[in-house]
């Protein structure tokens, strides 16, 4: 990942937290569900670069989720690793570029990312409410929204529609 990248994502980040906690919960009125569109770019992140610092900057997007919670420092932080360690693995095997499989994908990391999140809170009342109404609904917006979202992140990071495997540096975010 080139620094010039690096620094927009980490504006994108500051500035995606400002939109979910202004935009998202005061005026469209999605106070009890407000999608994290960060997770979407994890997963943007897991597939069109993983590298090993793109992972230090998944951690710092998870600080930064938990930094602006308010409630602990870890779990977001945590749980973003870990989902972009399980997609980043599987990033050569699967394609991103229909848009039936990018909303499955962040289907599933949504749902998966608050399920550490609650465990590493450890809280029972969380878990429970959490799980069942909650994370479904986030990870059908952010599922909805995913087929959206790429492409503009596409543009931001000014990336190719291609991608190549076969050599990762020729590939870099």
């Amino acid at each position: 990942m080139s620094s010039k990248n690096f620094f927009k994502a980490i504006l994108l980040s500051i500035v995606l937290i400002i939109l979910e906690g202004s935009l998202f919960r005061r005026a469209l009125g999605l106070s009890e569900i407000s999608p994290q569109i960060l997770i979407l770019l994890t997963v943007f992140l897991a597939f069109k670069a993983p590298h090993a610092a793109t992972a230090l900057l998944v951690f710092t997007i998870g600080l930064m989720i938990d930094v602006s919670s308010g409630i602990r420092i870890g779990p977001w932080a945590g749980a973003l690793i870990i989902v972009f360690g399980f997609l980043s693995t599987g990033a050569e095997r699967l394609l991103v570029d229909s848009r039936f499989a990018v909303s499955f994908v962040c289907f599933l990391a949504t749902l998966l990312s608050h399920i550490i999140a609650a465990l590493l809170t450890f809280s029972s009342t969380v878990i429970i409410w959490n799980l069942i109404l909650h994370t479904f609904f986030e990870a059908l917006i952010l599922a909805l929204m995913a087929p959206i979202v790429f492409p503009l992140f596409n543009l931001f990071f000014s990336l190719s529609h291609n991608r190549n495997f076969s050599n990762t540096k020729s590939f870099q975010v």
